[in-house]
């Protein structure tokens, strides 16, 4: 996601939390536009509750973390 939605984000949940914890720890990357990409490694079930809290407070967030959802999905027998 943006590093300003992932500020956004990060800037709205507790320090004490859960979710918090998860997203500390970054993985930063430049794209083209001179801007970052921020990338956070955490367990299917930590991505689920920061989902459930983006969608109360940082609707901006909801779709990258979607996408990192479906990016670990097992696809369907085909």
């Amino acid at each position: 996601m943006p590093v300003r939605v992932y500020y956004d984000l990060l800037g709205g949940l507790p320090a004490s939390s859960r979710e918090y914890a998860a997203l500390k720890n970054p993985l930063i990357h430049p794209v083209p536009t001179g801007d970052y990409n921020v990338e956070t490694l955490c367990e299917v079930d930590d991505t689920e509750l920061l989902l459930d809290r983006a969608k109360r407070f940082c609707p901006e967030a909801v779709p990258y973390i979607e996408q990192a959802l479906v990016s670990v999905s097992p696809n369907p027998a085909g």
